[in-house]
């Protein structure tokens, strides 16, 4: 520990001895007031548009589809914050007469939590900061002779000259709306490929690839559609077929979902 902790230390214990222990009814410290909440959706990202000819030579990619998924965090926060700001300087003096710094009138100090002590409510706030005891503010701006110990308890005896100084409570709504930057993680992804015109029949092989791009083997899959077909199927993908021939295919996605 040390110089200046081992000073505070022996001062806060002289002055629990020539000061009376309250134990309040329980603390409630401020909240932040932030709700969050998670959103994932699923998309793709498509080497085509719905409705728009193309043309795919053998060999030559008809489609080609990645999945992705999007996970989006959103931050809602709905507050009061409470300060309390003091109407004339003063000062806060222990129960052997030590005087705290001056308070400043205008300065601004937060309400870090509400206190009930013998039902009756007071802002708790920090006018020294955390290692320090936290004055006790009434609901009507009054300053409490006890102060709130860092240990839970409330400590009668403490004094503020002048004895009529007041803070003035604000209160001011916080809300806001925000998300962070959406978190991107690929799926697998898909292609069809021409493979020409054999028997009459139109070839189309499909192979399926991880979010690594590594192949998929167990789920290529040969298709063959009767060449004179003017529209073809495969799984949810629907499309048309203007013209085919050994060489080239054309065709139109109708829809893909």
């Amino acid at each position: 520990m040390s110089k200046s902790g081992f000073l505070w230390l022996a001062f806060i214990l002289l002055v629990s001895g020539c000061s009376h222990r309250l134990q309040p009814a329980f603390v409630s410290p401020v909240g932040s007031g932030e709700t969050v909440s998670t959103s994932t959706k699923t998309a793709y990202e498509n080497n085509y548009t719905v409705g728009v000819r193309r043309k795919a030579f053998v060999g030559g990619q008809m489609i080609v589809s990645q999945e992705y998924t999007v996970e989006t965090t959103h931050h809602s926060v709905d507050r009061v914050d409470t300060t309390v700001v003091p109407s004339v300087n003063f000062k806060v003096k222990t129960p052997i007469g030590v005087s705290w710094p001056e308070i400043t009138a205008g300065s601004v100090y937060s309400v870090t939590a509400t206190m009930y002590l013998n039902g009756i409510s007071y802002y708790v706030v920090p006018l020294r900061g955390s290692m320090y005891p936290s004055s006790l503010i009434g609901m009507d701006g009054s300053i409490l002779s006890s102060v709130y110990m860092q240990d839970g308890a409330a400590v009668t005896g403490w004094t503020v000259d002048p004895a009529n100084a007041k803070m003035i409570i604000k209160e001011q709504n916080v809300k806001s709306e925000t998300d962070d930057l959406p978190k991107v993680k690929l799926g697998n992804s898909f292609e069809l490929v021409f493979s020409g015109v054999t028997n009459n029949n139109i070839r189309i092989l499909y192979r399926e690839y991880t979010p690594e791009k590594l192949a998929r083997t167990a789920f290529n899959q040969e298709l063959t559609f009767d060449k004179s077909s003017k529209q073809i199927r495969f799984r949810n993908i629907l499309m048309n077929v203007f013209r085919v021939s050994e060489q080239e295919i054309e065709f139109s996605i109708v829809s893909d979902r």
